[in-house]
């Protein structure tokens, strides 16, 4: 499963996780302008960096209501359940 996750810039702890529904590889290589040839690991398998402007790229594939918080560092991740 895809997540959003929010980790606050003072502490780095974890503020916020979002389940990221219908979400796939092509969506978030798509938002974030990622070729995964200039990688060694597919985005599937590491956590990616979402800057500040694309949080809402993600928010709309959220059931709960995500608002981009300037306080925090946000990553999309797809994590085994």
């Amino acid at each position: 499963m895809w997540y959003l996750e929010a980790f606050t810039n003072a502490t780095d702890e974890r503020t916020e996780i979002h389940l990221l529904n219908d979400m796939t590889v092509d969506i978030v290589k798509r938002i974030l302008g990622i070729d995964d040839n200039h990688f060694d690991l597919p985005v599937a398998v590491r956590s990616n960096d979402v800057p500040l402007d694309l949080v809402r790229e993600f928010a709309q594939y959220a059931r709960t209501p995500i608002k981009a918080d300037p306080d925090c560092e946000y990553w999309v991740s797809f994590l085994a359940e």
